[in-house]
């Protein structure tokens, strides 16, 4: 079996998987980027570029496997950061929704960022904290999330920002 099948293979068990292809055959960049390799790297290696990409491979594959309490008045739930599609403020009261349901929070918007931090979410408003993995599409004052279920607003000063962040967001889980 060829590394190509293998890890689009590996692909199919897991999504989440990180794949490195390392090799000297550049007619393989194609195949590699259809099944949506983390990084295609070419031989002879350059020691600081492999180095570089596993310390951003390590910094995705952490932030997809952290997992975290979400404390409620009466329970405390544990998720993971990767299935937390976003956290909302409103009318004083904090929601996180996940992908197996949403959980009223006794934390603050603020200790949300703030254990957040470093990973892929991003505050999109005072009231939003979003996370970039389930960004379907946005305007200029709306992220719509989660196969567009949930939609965020987006405040204008941030547009750029935000706009710059998904795009290097989307170009390293490439």
């Amino acid at each position: 079996m060829s590394g190509i099948t293998t890890a689009a293979k590996l692909k199919e068990l897991n999504p989440h998987v990180i794949i490195f292809i390392v090799t000297s055959f550049m007619e393989y960049l194609d195949s590699a980027m259809e099944i949506h390799v983390f990084r295609y790297l070419n031989k002879p290696i350059d020691t600081l570029r492999l180095f570089r990409n596993l310390k951003d491979a390590l910094r995705i594959y952490n932030a997809q496997s952290r997992q975290i309490a979400i404390e409620t008045k009466s329970e405390v739930y544990t998720a993971y950061t990767h299935d937390i599609i976003f956290v909302e403020a409103r009318e004083h009261k904090i929601t996180v929704y996940t992908t197996n349901g949403s959980y009223s929070s006794i934390h603050s918007i603020n200790d949300w960022v703030n254990k957040l931090n470093g990973l892929s979410f991003f505050q999109t408003h005072k009231s939003y904290l979003i996370n970039l993995k389930y960004v379907c599409h946005f305007t200029h004052d709306t992220v719509y999330l989660y196969d567009n279920r949930f939609q965020a607003y987006l405040t204008r000063r941030k547009y750029t920002l935000f706009k710059n962040t998904y795009l290097l967001y989307l170009d390293s889980t490439k």
